[in-house]
């Protein structure tokens, strides 16, 4: 089932519209399954926040050529619009940090 911020609005309420940002994000790091935009930081941080709740392996680009980019053990390089599996796992031994 996919949902949408529309889908909160009993929640929300009378919520400032400059929280909706916040607000999808912490919806979208709870999800069971989660694909983002490669180059976006909105992304990143969904993603991040993912890694610390154990979910960071459920989660995809929709970039053409990149779905299981998050997948990979790289710990470094250039991203800065993406986070390392290494934030919250030890690639070493694949544990949850």
């Amino acid at each position: 089932e996919i949902l949408k911020l529309g889908d909160f609005n009993t929640l929300v309420g009378n919520l400032n519209p400059n929280y909706f940002g916040m607000v999808d994000q912490l919806v979208c790091a709870r999800a069971d399954k989660f694909a983002g935009a490669f180059w976006s930081t909105f992304t990143g941080h969904i993603h991040r926040l993912r890694g610390y709740h154990a979910k960071g392996e459920a989660s995809f680009y929709h970039t053409r050529g990149k779905l299981k980019e998050l997948h990979k053990a790289q710990r470094n390089g250039p991203g800065w619009m993406r986070e390392w599996r290494a934030g919250w796992t030890d690639d070493d031994r694949g544990a949850q940090i």
